[in-house]
């Protein structure tokens, strides 16, 4: 299958051009999509879907899906405070009185049983899986041949058995964010690195993508 465009689904990983491993790999492919900050797994089916029914002809596009944690899927990233990393979910109120005197007892009330019945790792979970399936079966479904999926974090990996492992020079990966850190000592949320990777960490995206296209082309 001659592959001449790349579709990404998914967060911050896969959400910059400029700079990153997706400029490198625009030099011989069209990117017809791209990730969004601060997204989740929910989000990005959503999208996929939508392109998959708005999309007629899929036999040259390579589809990249990066599959971030459940609990950002309704965090919007607006302004420029960092993003929660995974399992790292924003209090939906704070215990400084002062801030608080805004909202009466009813607002707070529901915010916390929001927290307790609807947004809890329970549920979190069952939409991660949920989603999963639901993307694997939009590539059964639309009869998706060329792609790779990868997880974006260790937690993820590790609550469903490390599924979407992938190797680079020999080494096994079960994440991006562990992946990142392979190529510096850095935290992985670094706001200068594009979509996460070091200089190096580009370049070793790069070839690992690359690699997952010629094994699908050939």
């Amino acid at each position: 299958m001659a592959i001449d465009k790349i579709a990404f689904f998914g967060d911050s990983y896969c959400a910059d051009l400029e700079g990153s491993y997706i400029e490198e790999l625009s030099k011989d492919y069209e990117i017809l999509h791209m990730g969004e900050h601060g997204f989740g797994l929910n989000f990005a089916v959503e999208q996929f879907r939508t392109f998959l029914l708005t999309n007629k002809n899929l036999d040259n596009i390579f589809f990249v899906f990066m599959n971030s944690a459940s609990v950002r899927k309704q965090i919007q990233c607006t302004t420029n405070d960092p993003v929660p990393s995974s399992g790292e979910r924003p209090l939906p109120f704070s215990s400084d009185p002062a801030i608080c005197e805004d909202f009466n007892d009813s607002y707070l009330k529901a915010i916390k049983y929001h927290e307790l019945y609807i947004q809890n790792d329970s549920e979190d979970l069952r939409n991660y899986h949920n989603s999963m399936e639901a993307q694997q079966w939009l590539i059964h479904k639309f009869k998706v041949n060329g792609y790779v999926r990868f997880l974006c974090f260790r937690h993820e990996a590790e609550i469903l058995n490390n599924p979407l492992n992938f190797t680079y020079n020999n080494i096994k990966f079960t994440n991006l964010c562990d992946f990142s850190k392979h190529f510096t000592l850095e935290a992985p949320i670094n706001p200068d690195f594009k979509n996460h990777f070091c200089s190096k960490g580009q370049k070793g995206m790069e070839q690992v993508i690359r690699e997952a296209i010629n094994e699908c082309s050939n």
